[in-house]
Order: structure tokens, then C-alpha cells, then sequence
């Protein structure tokens, strides 16, 4: 991926990692929930300063999949059978489909995770002393 992105590059990324999204997703609506997505990616890292317009490296691929996941989702509908874990978050519903499309879903999540937990993270430790 080239240096800084912006959104709006990658919600087309996440689409373009579809075959056949649904006519009711658009780029921007992909765009916006990467954009709510992207504030829990702030949280996470202890990043205030990302740019909607240049969004730094390390985080493009977690966005570009969490946009693809969030297309996928669309795509398999309410009825689907599901069953994945993102972090602490676990999903299912019924049970778990083989489908190819279910399978892409599947591993945008892992992608995500593997972003995730290989995306550098700040951590302070203190020490504390009793009173």
C-alpha cells in the first residue's frame, strides 16, 4: 500500500475485495462505518491525531478488512448461520455455514485480528505504591 490513504481509497479497497457486493452497499457507506470503525481504532492505539484524509500505514489493512467484513455481512444477510470471535467480541448464530461467502467473511475477521494484535501498541506501565 503507498503511504497515507484516505477513507474514502480505502472503502473502495474494501469493495473492490468482494465479488459481487450488494447493489445496496456504496462506497460511502462502506466509507462511513470505516470512519466510526476508525474511532475505535484511535481507542485502541491511543491514536487522537488520525486523519480521515491520511490515515497511516499500520492501520490501512485493519480498515480495508473491517470494511470487506462489514460488506460480507451485508452481503450474507440476517439469516445467515454464523459463528466468529473478534478479540473478545464472539458472534453466532445458529450453525456455522461453510458457504464460500461465510468463509470470506471468516477470514477478514482473522485478518483483522492478526492486524490487530501485529499493529504496534503503546503501553504505559507505572508503579504504584500503597498508602
Amino acid at each position: 500500500m503507498p503511504a497515507n490513504q484516505s477513507l474514502g481509497s480505502i472503502a473502495t479497497q474494501s469493495l473492490d475485495r468482494i465479488q459481487d457486493p450488494p447493489s445496496t452497499v456504496s462506497n460511502g457507506s462502506v466509507q462511513s462505518y470505516i470512519e466510526f470503525a476508525m474511532e475505535d481504532i484511535k481507542n485502541w492505539f491511543g491514536e487522537s491525531s488520525i486523519s480521515t484524509t491520511a490515515v497511516p500505514v499500520k492501520y490501512q489493512n485493519i480498515l480495508v478488512n473491517l470494511g470487506a467484513a462489514y460488506v460480507m455481512g451485508r452481503k450474507l444477510g440476517v439469516g445467515v448461520d454464523f459463528d466468529f470471535s473478534l478479540g473478545e467480541f464472539r458472534a453466532s448464530r445458529g450453525a456455522a455455514t461453510n458457504s464460500p461467502d461465510a468463509q470470506q467473511l471468516r477470514f477478514f475477521i482473522e485478518q483483522i485480528n492478526m492486524g490487530m494484535k501485529g499493529a504496534h501498541r503503546d503501553v504505559k506501565i507505572t508503579k504504584v505504591y500503597g498508602v
